[in-house]
């Protein structure tokens, strides 16, 4: 198949574009807030599982951020997307009080005695019916 020139311009472009929506540096790592302290990974893991809440409140405050920026880098980072994960689900399908339930089989009943229309056909033909499997 034939690479058409359009189409690897536009998915340059397509990723031109994306790679200009990325997020730039954050000056204030490693910086204290006005109390003094770096948010680090526990305070990481806490506004991320509040995140919901504090998007909601911040409609309306403009004194409260989703995220803060006094932070110590990647382990404040990895806190708050480990706790906003578990707050959307954490893209695990397979989680909730009906999982175990999923699992089960459903139960086959036991085999009853042929009694269809293969038991009257054997039985025209003189064969012998066949014992139910167990």
């Amino acid at each position: 198949m034939k690479c058409r020139p359009i189409v690897v311009l536009l998915i340059l472009l397509f990723l031109i574009c994306l790679a200009g929506c990325m997020a730039g540096t954050n000056q204030l790592r490693d910086t204290s807030n006005d109390n003094g302290n770096v948010a680090g990974f526990w305070r990481g893991l806490w506004q991320g599982l509040i995140a919901p809440i504090a998007f909601v409140v911040s409609l309306f405050k403009d004194n409260v951020s989703i995220y803060e920026v006094h932070n110590n880098g990647g382990w404040y980072n990895f806190g708050f997307l480990l706790g906003a994960g578990i707050v959307f689900g954490g893209g695990g399908s397979r989680t909730g009080p009906g999982f175990p339930s999923r699992l089960r089989a459903m139960p086959v009943p036991p085999c009853p005695k042929t009694t269809g229309t293969r038991a009257k056909l054997e039985r025209e033909r003189g064969q012998p019916e066949r014992a139910p499997q167990s």
